[in-house]
């Protein structure tokens, strides 16, 4: 196991983030996921094509001019058929679109990655719920093409953070209050340039340090910002492909629009120590190093998509419930 330095983590406590360069490999990460999502672009268009909703499939392969192509054409915000989670409000059903990719299943157990967080949370670690892949495409695009639209099946507006800016928040905010004591890490990575134009993030330091804050939602997009924040100037994290951000769980920070002519693409997982809550009860959290027990671990994208699978099917047959947040 190859670490963090006791000096890094010690920045980590006192700062509530860390940046980490170069940690994963951008050669083999990136093609991976480009092959992955582009075939999964292409099987979204294809069925659009047959709904009647575009005319033709995309005529250019190349990732970045697909995804905007297709939003400009289909004026519809497909977001969730490219997430790796599902919602944790009402009306999830069998058919709620998740995409679960080998390239992701991967990245949740990248050694390296595994070898930081054991630095922070302990041997015994587990890959949360909260997960999610945004592709953002440009700002003005997103304004345009999809304007006062929304997928009321899942919950996706034009101004959801999947496709846009999110607010300030503590992700901690986002969880049941079982798992406030979950020593709960946020990692965030870019798979393209995320820089201050292209959307990247900007974090508060310290704010950790205060507790979990009180959010209320913005009437625009569905979503919680902190109320008031602390009085610290934000410190801006322009990052690149094989960077790595740790947050704490209760780290102020938001993402910027993406005001740039491309499409910004990110991951953000989370992890927690084994054993402990989750936040989302309803849904799976695998085991992804156990120095104590190794069989545990999930070793294959199969049982991956199948813990996933039946926690969904549950989901749905479960009889509605009206989602529940901690602030009007």
């Amino acid at each position: 196991m190859v670490g963090l330095p006791q000096e890094a983590i010690d920045r980590f406590h006192q700062d509530g983030f860390l940046v980490i360069r170069d940690l994963l490999d951008s050669d083999r990460l990136v093609p991976a996921f480009k092959t992955d999502f582009g075939n999964r672009l292409r099987e979204i268009a294809d069925r659009m094509v047959q709904e009647g909703r575009i005319s033709s499939p995309c005529p250019n392969d190349a990732f970045d001019e697909k995804v905007q192509w297709l939003y400009r054409e289909s004026k519809d915000i497909f977001a969730q058929n490219l997430n790796i989670s599902v919602p944790p409000n009402a009306g999830i059903d069998a058919d709620t679109p998740i995409f679960l990719p080998e390239s992701v299943f991967e990245a949740i157990r990248d050694p390296s990655l595994l070898d930081v967080l054991e630095s922070v949370i302990g041997s015994e670690i587990m890959v949360n719920p909260i997960q999610h892949v945004r592709i953002k495409p440009p700002q003005a695009l997103v304004d345009s093409s999809a304007a006062g639209m929304v997928n009321a099946a899942v919950g996706i507006s034009p101004k959801n953070g999947l496709v846009s800016r999110t607010p300030w928040h503590q992700d901690n905010a986002v969880v049941t209050p079982d798992a406030d004591g979950t020593n709960m890490i946020t990692v965030w990575f870019p798979l393209t340039s995320a820089t201050e134009e292209q959307g990247c993030l900007q974090v508060i330091p310290g704010s950790h340090h205060e507790g979990l804050r009180e959010h209320v939602q913005e009437t625009t997009n569905r979503e919680f910002t902190v109320r008031k924040l602390p009085d610290i100037d934000p410190v801006t994290l322009p990052m690149e492909p094989g960077d790595v951000l740790l947050l704490h769980r209760r780290t102020c920070h938001v993402s910027l629009p993406n005001r740039g002519a491309h499409v910004r693409w990110s991951l953000d997982l989370r992890y927690h120590p084994t054993g402990m809550p989750s936040g989302r009860d309803a849904l799976p959290s695998f085991v992804v190093r156990s120095r104590r027990n190794p069989d545990s671990e999930v070793s294959s994208v199969e049982d991956w998509r199948a813990g996933w699978r039946q926690s969904i099917s549950a989901l749905a047959a479960s009889p509605p419930v009206q989602a529940r947040t901690r602030w009007a």
